[in-house]
């Protein structure tokens, strides 16, 4: 009975590995890769569509793909230099900055920007409250978008993208699409951060007034 659970066990391995290398890549600008099947290009249309695991529709613009890779082998770029007015990057150097963006997605994390969201989110209540009296706890979403505003001009330290991926030290489209998604994971790390911190301050301030 065992060896037949094993059989199976392997067998089933072995089926969602085929039918995952048999399936078509999409490689977005984002960085956002998208195995898919059943994919259908309509360039007339500018956009294409292809079924989820839930075998729903999706569609896509045509504009926000990179590259397709089909599951016979072929390789489609829909890249051109001027796909973008204010990028001048060729089809190798923009595979790499997309490369890069792929990677943050995948391992980047910054923990600290959420905690430290979460801080200015606690105390950002009784600040407002300090400077605007009772009413001033309304006010406590701005000093946490002053926050997030700060944290959004900061991206991850090349020097550490370097020590991470020492195979991309030299390339700086890598690294550029690296900072970039990593810059947005931490605006959204501090976004949540803050928001968990300010419903946390206000629940505390209430608590505090009601046992004053």
């Amino acid at each position: 009975m065992n060896k037949l659970k094993i059989v199976v066990i392997i067998i089933e391995i072995l089926y969602f590995t085929i039918n995952t290398y048999s399936q078509d890549t999409i490689w977005l600008y984002n960085g956002e890769k998208l195995i898919q099947n059943n994919l259908k290009i309509y360039e007339e249309k500018e956009v294409i569509t292809f079924m989820d695991e839930k075998e729903k529709i999706n569609e896509i613009p045509l504009e926000s793909v990179f590259s397709i890779n089909y599951k016979n082998g072929q390789n489609k770029i829909y890249f051109t230099t001027d796909t973008f007015n204010k990028v001048s990057f060729n089809v190798e150097q923009m595979r790499s900055y997309i490369t890069g963006e792929y990677n943050a997605s995948l391992y980047y994390k910054d923990p600290l920007a959420t905690v430290s969201g979460i801080l200015v989110g606690v105390s950002s209540p009784f600040i407002s409250t300090y400077f605007y009296g009772s009413p001033g706890i309304f006010y406590s979403p701005v000093f946490s978008s002053l926050y997030v505003t700060v944290i959004g001009l900061t991206k991850p330290k090349e020097r550490k993208i370097k020590e991470l991926y020492p195979q991309y030290s030299n390339d700086k489209y890598y690294i550029l699409g690296y900072k970039e998604v990593g810059s947005q994971i931490r605006i959204r790390n501090s976004v949540i951060g803050t928001a968990i911190g300010i419903l946390i301050g206000t629940a505390a301030q209430i608590i505090i007034s009601k046992c004053n």
